[in-house]
């Protein structure tokens, strides 16, 4: 993520790159994770974390393999872009 950053001068979601890359969505939004650390449901929150790991490791396999991987801009437009992972 930080070298999409780099590459694109700003940040990207992993919501944004997932959906367009790998045409599925993270889980449940940062307002449902607050709401469970305050009534004490680690095990969703931990559950959570090992999904974006999940994630974050499938982007970066397509990436290598594909040179590429896209996301959708502010305005509506799939953007693809080069990588060297």
């Amino acid at each position: 993520m930080v070298d999409l950053e780099q590459k694109l001068g700003h940040r990207v979601s992993l919501d944004a790159v997932a959906k367009s890359t790998l045409t599925r969505r993270r889980l449940p939004t940062v307002y449902r994770r607050l709401k469970w650390w305050k009534e004490g449901r680690l095990l969703e929150i931990a559950e959570y974390c090992c999904f974006d790991v999940k994630i974050t490791k499938e982007l970066h396999e397509y990436g290598k393999q594909h040179g590429e991987v896209s996301f959708v801009d502010r305005v509506g437009q799939k953007r693809t872009v080069r990588v060297k992972w």
